[in-house]
């Protein structure tokens, strides 16, 4: 019984760590740019100036 368990709970926890993964990637992806695009635009202004 307890190997079945294990076999269940392995992949489950393989899904688990990869959604995580995708989400923290994701949520760098949209947190990085913007700051980006912001210091982009800072710089650009500092430039002007």
């Amino acid at each position: 019984m307890e190997n079945s368990d294990n076999k269940k709970s392995a992949p489950q926890r393989t899904l688990q760590n990869a959604s995580k993964l995708n989400t923290y990637q994701i949520n760098q992806y949209i947190y990085s740019n913007p700051r980006k695009g912001i210091w982009q635009r800072v710089k650009e202004a500092i430039n002007h100036e």
